[in-house]
């Protein structure tokens, strides 16, 4: 073999081993595939919005005649479309960084035994779910969340959570 072979060779192996490696970083920094939701609705079939936290509760409903979303209450006082707009985006589906297989007897450790926060979320054709709230991770990034009656615990963007809390804390009633 000559010196021209095995220069060509060389090259070969070069190039074929920086394409592997190439390949390898790329998987590595893949983009979260988009099966990471907790769970996955649409937005424009949630018809009611209950949020409890720390024994405080918001309700509201969609209303069909008015075609805005409201408080359910005696008032039935509309909602700031400023403080509303995109709530229902955010229930479509959290989307999670881990989840975590829990025993029922762990949930305490997550703060969701009792929970702080619970969200209910009803549904055009009836269906209905609950959401567990618990605290946040030991780095403040997530809180823990689970969903009613399931065996996970999911971490989920602290940010998620602080927004519906917030309605409960601060309701978004509507400025005249």
């Amino acid at each position: 073999m000559g010196i021209k072979q095995v220069m060509a060779l060389l090259i070969a192996l070069a190039i074929v081993g920086g394409y592997a490696l190439v390949q390898e970083s790329a998987q590595d920094a893949a983009p979260i595939s988009s099966d990471t939701f907790l769970y996955s609705i649409r937005s424009r079939d949630v018809s009611l919005v209950e949020i409890t936290h720390i024994g405080d509760t918001e309700r509201f409903v969609w209303d069909g005649q008015k075609r805005s979303w409201v408080f359910d209450d005696h008032s039935r006082a509309g909602v700031s479309e400023y403080r509303w707009g995109g709530i229902t985006l955010l229930l479509e589906g959290p989307k999670y960084e881990r989840l975590l297989k829990v025993d029922q007897v762990d949930l305490g450790r997550f703060g969701l035994d009792p929970p702080s926060t619970t969200i209910r979320v009803g549904l055009d054709n009836g269906d209905r779910f609950a959401l567990d709230v618990g605290i946040t991770t030991p780095d403040g990034l997530n809180h823990y969340v689970r969903l009613e009656g399931a065996d996970e615990v999911a971490l989920v963007d602290r940010s998620w959570g602080d927004v519906l809390v917030h309605l409960v804390t601060e309701p978004p009633y509507a400025t005249e």
